[in-house]
């Protein structure tokens, strides 16, 4: 017997009920600013949950109640793609489904109805009953071929063999069953192509305003020493660093100055200048290490004096500075050496997605030698100071990146618009923007119209 809280017991008296697998989505649907641009989000209940005995006695289709609702899962949650790409029929069961279309359509002779042709469906869904296809990938990111059986496909208008066009039936067939199925995950319905850019400047944003000192003992290397012997060490280390990088940059300047203004001494400077270019050159490699080291993500600044010298703060503030231009430069060309799909699944993985293959972030840190994989070790190494986002499943990366793209959209159209004017012409920017996610949001929509 399933046992209900009240929480659960409320769902029966719901206008509609969006059912979720987990904290992300419960956050997506939950975000304020977002509910402000679609408040019919605020008259749906969101009910998360993996237990699917609940799922199902909760379940209108089960209790018999004529409440609408919608299932979102990850694509996981339906297919499993290993050896083979192969249909689960754990979360939805396309054989007890099968058995049903026998008895609701037991010809094939109805292709003249309006009704879907559930066991032709069916039959091509499942290869003809095998619920398993033949693939091929060579990056284990995109899905380069999909085959499907012949005498399936052969005879119907389901004929195209590409991967795209099979997923588009799939999800359109279990749309039908009230089950709506990301192409990969959910974080992919965020960071896709047309939002990437946008992403990336808020990760920029994050590092740059929400990034502040860390306090001497809080240290990784000094947390075991003595407060005091911990102190004279960040200082001793500051000191030195900020200390060699004013003597760098003095001599770097002054021999600049004596051989191209005053053209004096330069072939004995030369060496000198050569020698401080390359010290420089090191300062600008080592910011990264520096920065990971004396920085870290803290929304609220960090209020404990470290009672460090002006020049040695201002030395910290242009290791950060050059540290910005570091990561947005390798980004760059990471961008450069790769494709368009490849350069959204490094992000959309890096945040605990899935690539179209469904492989995650433990797969390629096994497959060290993947091209992916390094640049993913890469980007996760220069974003380290705010891993906080995506060292764990469960952060509010979500909610703070929507909140800097609708306040990012927000002060980039004119005040002199009315509000409901900037409102319709934000809306029509998530709607390009976000397309599977505002499908799902019209979809819902269309559901309480009903």
């Amino acid at each position: 017997m399933s046992r209900f809280t009240d929480n659960e017991a409320r769902l029966f008296f719901s206008k509609f009920i969006l059912f979720v697998e987990g904290e992300t989505e419960l956050e997506l649907f939950g975000h304020k600013k977002l509910l402000n641009y679609f408040p019919l989000l605020k008259k749906i209940d969101i009910y998360k949950s993996t237990d699917l005995t609940k799922i199902r006695n909760i379940n209108p289709s089960y209790s018999k109640t004529n409440i609408p609702y919608y299932i979102l899962y990850d694509l996981d949650k339906v297919v499993d793609i290993k050896e083979k790409y192969n249909l689960i029929n754990e979360n939805y069961s396309f054989s007890e489904r099968y058995k049903e279309s026998l008895k609701m359509y037991p010809s094939n002779t109805n292709l003249g109805l309006k009704i879907p042709d559930y066991k032709k469906m069916i039959n091509y869904l499942s290869n003809n009953l095998k619920y398993e296809f033949n693939y091929s990938t060579s990056d284990d990111i995109m899905i380069d071929s999909f085959t499907c059986d012949k005498l399936v496909i052969g005879k119907y208008k389901w004929k195209d063999n590409d991967y795209k066009t099979y997923l588009s039936h799939l999800k359109n067939y279990l749309y039908h069953e009230n089950i709506i199925i990301a192409d990969t995950t959910i974080e992919n319905v965020i960071i896709n192509k047309n939002t990437i850019k946008i992403f990336i400047k808020w990760l920029l944003h994050e590092v740059k305003v929400n990034t502040q000192l860390i306090k001497y003992n809080k240290l990784d290397s000094y947390k075991n020493l003595k407060d005091n012997t911990a102190k004279k060490k960040y200082h001793k280390e500051v000191k030195y660093l900020t200390s060699k990088y004013i003597k760098d940059t003095k001599q770097k300047n002054n021999i600049l100055f004596n051989n191209y203004l005053k053209n004096k001494k330069f072939i004995s400077s030369k060496t000198k200048y050569y020698k401080c270019c390359k010290n420089h050159y090191t300062f600008v490699e080592n910011s990264n290490n520096h920065f990971n080291k004396f920085f870290n993500y803290q929304t609220v600044l960090n209020k404990e004096d470290n009672d460090l010298e002006l020049n040695e703060l201002n030395y910290l503030n242009k290791v950060k500075k050059q540290y910005l231009l570091n990561l947005n430069s390798i980004i760059n060309k990471i961008e450069k050496t790769i494709s368009e799909d490849e350069f959204v699944y490094l992000f959309v993985v890096l945040f605990n997605g899935k690539t179209q293959c469904l492989r995650d972030k433990k797969f390629f840190n096994k497959k060290t030698k993947k091209l992916f994989s390094q640049n993913l070790k890469t980007i996760t190494d220069l974003f380290s100071s705010i891993n906080y986002f995506f060292g764990r499943k469960t952060s509010n990366w979500l909610t703070c990146f929507l909140d800097y793209y609708l306040v990012h959209k927000e002060q980039v159209y004119s005040s002199e618009l009315n509000q409901i004017k900037k409102i319709e012409i934000i809306r029509e920017d998530f709607k390009n923007d976000f397309k599977d996610l505002y499908a799902i949001i019209n979809s819902i929509n269309l559901k309480l119209a009903e």
